[in-house]
């Protein structure tokens, strides 16, 4: 089961257990998520918008304490996706440490560039704020309701949320995937760790090398190993929150996530699993004030960064391209920019580098010295915009982890030393 059903499943027993209870789950959202407060013994407070628990969020909770805040001048509809999302913290992932902050964007995440979005679900901070999500709209509006009152009795999206007191994009977002999706059977294959690895797999599972290099071809259990490593470094008493798990796609890390919950490793939830384009992601949003970033910055995929170079390469003063001409070859010199940020070279570096590597052909050495200056004017771009592209976010940590010793030993403490 994926997380997000696992999500869905916990709210519709958080309704089942407060139906018990006599509630009435017809009743308006901010009273529906007041009585599951009540019921959870959370305690619920609406405060000032500059109250400093807040931090700057709208709303926020306290796992082990069992204390919610919301913000005090949202309309009651906000305060109860809110007050469900940060309940949906509680519920999904208990083991939490301090506060868990929401704000009203999380609903929608509107504002994200595409190659955030393509990046950021497969980290492990964005995936237990989308599950929240999941949960808050499941519990608000459970996709049964949504899909009886759309089809059967023909209310709109607007009546349903003016009905239950819910934010009308919850609503339009619930009836999508009631209406559009496949409803989600059992599983037909239910993955289980094994007690023990076998004989081939015991070294990478046991190893106390500070770096292993395990060979292994497909099919030869490679995500077994893996968690079964994982759970040996929890049971000898590593912290999970320490433990960062990286995977080169989307596909790996999500089902490293699910097979880590079905595996039943203990606090598998505490441990960063994802993409490294993930992790490059959230370091930055933890420690891109080194790089003078905010911290929600826009990430640009490769045909923003190409849009964004289209229009600025006129003022370019270039040797061998023609700026003014159809720039067909500028997706070349955006590629020659990846690859070079892939060695993590910087613009400087890249125009040393061709500085003091002729080819012996005139026009070929002119064109390296435009790409060269195309490098320092994007960088500037990126400077001026507060963002940064997909290689940077792998390239960027690299560069200010090696740069200075206190920005190391800042970045290192959020996830351990394992």
């Amino acid at each position: 089961m994926n997380p997000f059903e696992s999500a869905r499943n916990a709210a519709r027993s958080l309704r089942e257990q407060l139906e018990k209870t006599g509630a009435d789950l017809e009743q308006n959202g901010l009273t529906l998520v007041a009585s599951a407060c009540n019921f959870l013994d959370v305690a619920l407070r609406s405060v000032n918008a500059k109250f400093s628990l807040l931090n700057g969020a709208d709303a926020t909770i306290n796992v082990e304490r069992k204390w919610a805040l919301v913000r005090n001048d949202v309309t009651d509809d906000v305060k109860a996706f809110l007050i469900a999302h940060e309940l949906g913290h509680l519920q999904l992932h208990p083991t939490t440490q301090g506060t868990v902050a929401v704000s009203i964007d999380t609903l929608t995440a509107g504002t994200e560039t595409n190659g955030a979005r393509e990046v950021e679900a497969y980290g492990a901070r964005e995936r237990q704020e989308l599950q929240a999500n999941v949960f808050a709209r499941e519990f608000l509006l459970p996709q049964s309701v949504a899909r009886q009152n759309f089809l059967a009795e023909n209310s709109s999206a607007s009546q349903l949320a003016a009905r239950y007191g819910i934010p009308l994009e919850l609503v339009r977002l619930q009836l999508y995937d009631a209406v559009l999706l496949p409803r989600v059977g059992r599983p037909a294959k239910v993955f289980s760790l094994p007690a023990r690895p076998t004989d081939a797999q015991t070294p990478a599972v046991e190893s106390d090398a500070k770096v292993s290099l395990v060979e292994a071809g497909p099919g030869t259990g490679k995500t077994t190993t893996l968690l079964l490593r994982l759970r040996r470094l929890i049971a000898s008493g590593v912290a999970p929150e320490h433990i960062v798990v990286l995977t080169f796609s989307n596909k790996a890390a999500r089902e490293l996530v699910e097979r880590a919950r079905a595996g039943g490793i203990p606090h598998a939830d505490r441990v960063w699993i994802g993409t490294f384009h993930a992790f490059g992601l959230e370091f930055l949003r933890k420690f891109g004030h080194l790089h003078g970033l905010d911290a929600r910055f826009p990430v640009l995929d490769k045909l923003a960064a190409l849009a964004m170079l289209d229009d600025d390469v006129t003022n370019a003063d270039l040797e061998a391209f023609d700026p003014l001409s159809n720039p067909w070859w500028l997706e070349g010199v955006v590629d020659a920019i990846r690859r070079a940020k892939d060695e993590v070279f910087d613009a400087a570096r890249f125009r040393a580098s061709v500085a003091a590597c002729s080819s012996g052909d005139p026009e070929v050495d002119a064109k390296r010295r435009d790409a060269a200056t195309i490098f320092e004017r994007y960088e500037l771009l990126l400077s001026v915009r507060k963002a940064v592209d997909l290689t940077d976010l792998l390239c960027l940590p690299i560069r200010l982890m090696v740069t200075d010793q206190r920005w190391r030993d800042d970045c290192r403490n959020p996830f351990g030393q394992n």
